[in-house]
């Protein structure tokens, strides 16, 4: 049986360098899972990523056969909606891209300080040097524990 990951994203050509990121690694956790990538709007993603990745809207990350969702988060205000996708659920794995996420604070988004703030956010935290690690240690149960100031 192979791993079904909902990666709740950005993707290029979202003006964040993590979307860069997340598309030129997708090839290589392709190879670990199978993936799924759910964005704000499907629409806008390079139509080169739509061909070859199963792209969908964010609000289909409920979708019960996906095994887990990753949502990764940064340190930029193109992040808001995945923030919000992990609030809301269900619950998954919360991956950190930058060290420190000071530019979506409230003040600076507009978002409501509960957004940003709000107690656990039914996900655990992820340091991203391990994030391609974990996707295939999730099959085999391993567990990883969270040593960052949100959990």
């Amino acid at each position: 049986m192979t791993l079904h990951v909902g990666l709740a994203t950005t993707l290029p050509p979202a003006p964040t360098g993590p979307a860069e990121f997340v598309a030129g690694v997708l090839p290589e956790l392709a190879r670990a899972a199978r993936i799924t990538c759910f964005v704000d709007d499907p629409g806008l993603v390079e139509p080169a990523l739509r061909h070859r990745f199963d792209i969908r809207a964010l609000d289909e990350r409920t979708d019960p056969d996906v095994d887990i969702v990753v949502y990764h988060i940064a340190n930029n205000l193109a992040q808001l909606a995945i923030y919000q996708a992990a609030m809301e659920g269900p619950p998954g794995l919360l991956e950190i891209h930058d060290g420190s996420l000071h530019h979506t604070s409230p003040a600076k988004s507009g978002a409501s300080s509960a957004m940003i703030a709000a107690g656990p956010m039914n996900v655990v935290c992820l340091p991203l040097a391990t994030a391609s690690r974990t996707f295939t240690s999730t099959a085999t149960g391993a567990a990883s524990s969270c040593s960052c100031s949100i959990c």
